[in-house]
């Protein structure tokens, strides 16, 4: 978990300092991964600046809640928020979440409007890690409702708003960008995992989940077997969880293509790793940029040619155009989520029943909405006693 800490006596322009740096309680001191870096320079450099002591720390508090809320989601929501991809929804229902669940008061919350407003400011104009386009808002005024990120309920509209039809998914996959060869194999790999397999974005590259070793023994044996796919068990939040996962055979291909090749010239090991061979932080999700990335090189041909998408003959569905920018990894999932449902349909399998098993979900309540926008997209007929549809 995040939690501040003072650190005193450091030197500065104005003379000696003291501020507050946010880390991380469980990784140890002297890795990257130890400090919030962003939060941790805003908070020097305001204090730099003549920040009062007090009011940093008032700020270092309100930002470690707002992570560990975002990063550490408890048994309602499925997975992990990034602070840098959250719409200006997310963050009014954040502040909806400080007043339903954690019974803020009015003047706590304007508080930690001004800090975390503040922080975002940091980060798209002085430490730019953020789209410098954007004007990262808390509507301030939605903050009374009971909506909160923290729910981060799947609803059929949230589903269909984020569905990657095939088409769509063909032009973003290749627009995947690279310095290099390695580095446009492995991040297309990465993303054909969220839309093809469901896999969660920290799952790409979690340790353990896609080791080169094992993968080439899974592919060998579904050679000799004479089968084109491979189903193989993956761990999911840190190792806490387990569950079956298919990787179909235009995947199998490039992933014996990028074992084959490139892959090949570093050490055995996670098979997305960095270009120097070691594995990435277990806290982060690198697979998430990498989607982005994809979108944003694809994103002038989509709005230059969305009404010809829209116009084309063999698609059944393509969500609005103000929806495009919005999709994030974890819409691939989503994406398969729902396509899975039309497998279980087709092979006379209750649709529930696969999606618990290949997305790893323990509440059949939140499968609904794929059930639901699957008869949307399909034309298809639900039986709501059936399938608890609402």
């Amino acid at each position: 978990m995040w939690k501040k800490i003072k650190v005193t006596g450091i030197q500065s322009p104005i003379g000696l300092i003291d501020t507050y740096f946010i880390v991380r309680d469980d990784i140890p001191f002297g890795t990257n991964e130890h400090f919030q870096i962003p939060a941790s320079l805003y908070l020097l450099l305001g204090s730099v600046s003549g920040d009062k002591l007090s009011t940093q720390k008032h700020r270092a508090s309100d930002l470690v809640i707002f992570f560990n809320t975002l990063e550490f989601p408890n048994s309602q929501r499925q997975h992990p928020l990034d602070w840098k991809l959250l719409t200006d929804n997310d963050r009014a229902g954040y502040l909806g979440f400080l007043r339903t669940q954690r019974g803020n008061s009015v003047s706590t919350i304007i508080r930690a409007i001004s800090s975390i407003r503040s922080f975002y400011s940091f980060s798209r104009d002085v430490f730019p890690c953020i789209d410098s386009s954007k004007a990262y808002n808390f509507p301030s005024p939605k903050y009374l409702s009971s909506k909160s990120i923290i729910t981060n309920t799947i609803t059929p509209k949230r589903v269909k708003s984020q569905y990657i039809d095939r088409l769509l998914f063909n032009l973003i996959e290749g627009n995947v960008p690279g310095k290099s060869k390695f580095i446009r194999l492995r991040n297309l790999i990465g993303i054909r995992l969220g839309r093809n397999s469901g896999l969660r974005a920290h799952e790409v590259t979690l340790a353990g989940n896609f080791n080169t070793g094992d993968l080439r023994t899974h592919i060998a044996e579904m050679r000799a077997r004479g089968e084109s796919s491979i189903e193989m068990e993956i761990i999911s939040e840190k190792g806490s969880k387990e569950r079956p996962i298919v990787i179909k055979k235009n995947d199998v291909t490039l992933i014996e293509r990028f074992l084959n090749g490139d892959r090949r010239k570093l050490p055995e090991g996670d098979l997305l790793c960095r270009s120097d061979g070691l594995p990435f932080s277990i806290i982060s999700t690198p697979a998430t940029k990498w989607f982005k990335d994809a979108l944003n090189q694809a994103m002038p041909i989509l709005l230059s040619q969305y009404y010809d998408f829209c116009s084309n003959p063999t698609r059944k569905f393509i969500i609005a155009k103000k929806s495009l920018e919005a999709l994030s990894f974890h819409s691939g999932r989503h994406s398969y989520a729902t396509d899975l449902v039309c497998e279980a349909y087709e092979a006379g399998t209750d649709p529930k029943e696969l999606l618990l098993i290949r997305l790893g979900h323990v509440n059949k309540s939140t499968l609904s909405a794929y059930i639901t926008v699957e008869a949307i997209i399909a034309g298809r007929d639900t039986n709501k006693s059936d399938q608890d549809v609402e």
